[in-house]
């Protein structure tokens, strides 16, 4: 009530989800509504209409964070998808009105042969490793292929390697049972599920969640 909105009155900056900055609360009651900086993090994975919630308020500057090159914006509807509501305003402001982003181009994360492919496929090698690969050594305990290059693929591809569904949820029993067996080493495991006839990468048809 009006003691927390007292509170929001007095705080320099207030935190809230896109849609959350929309609230009752933080309504038109003199200055105090308007919030001349508005910066969104992820703003990528948010649609417009909800970025848009946030910059109503006011907004003179903003900053928006993200990476369109990685997860879109969350939008369940097909409807709203064909539409254009799958496109985020980041991505939409750096694909088609021309604002050139700023990027981050020093990685500090990863082995330079896990980074090849994304720097290579969605940054235009762009990116610069800022670690050096002699103090990164493999992880014991996995039988690397080659021990220079720290991505693997685990082949497990038989007659029962085969997903299964269980309601709109799709499983994949033989691979669960390769992912555990190496759950215990300190590695990022990666379980796409998806092995079927038809090719259906599920999740994974839109690339840009390979680069996650």
């Amino acid at each position: 009530g009006d003691q927390l909105w007292q509170v929001v009155r007095q705080a320099r900056v207030v935190i809230a989800t896109c849609i959350g900055s929309g609230m009752e609360m933080l309504e038109a009651k003199g200055e105090a509504s308007h919030f001349q900086r508005v910066i969104i993090d992820e703003c990528t994975q948010a649609c417009e209409p909800a970025a848009l919630v946030a910059l109503g308020r006011g907004c003179e500057q903003a900053v928006l964070i993200g990476d369109h090159a990685q997860l879109p914006a969350t939008v369940l509807s097909k409807l709203a998808k064909q539409h254009g509501l799958g496109v985020s305003l980041f991505e939409r402001m750096a694909t088609t009105v021309g604002i050139e982003p700023t990027v981050l181009k020093e990685q500090r994360r990863m082995h330079s042969s896990i980074v090849e492919f994304p720097n290579m496929t969605f940054y235009s090698g762009q990116l610069v490793n800022a670690v050096d690969d002699a103090t990164l050594a493999p992880i014991p305990g996995f039988p690397w292929p080659n021990p220079e290059c720290r991505v693997a693929f685990v082949d497990v591809a038989d007659t029962y390697g085969a997903e299964g569904k269980r309601g709109f949820s799709a499983y994949n029993v033989t691979e669960a049972e390769a992912v555990a067996d190496v759950a215990e080493q300190d590695l990022v495991l990666f379980s796409a599920t998806r092995s079927n006839a038809e090719r259906n990468l599920g999740f994974l048809a839109d690339s840009r969640r390979m680069n996650v």
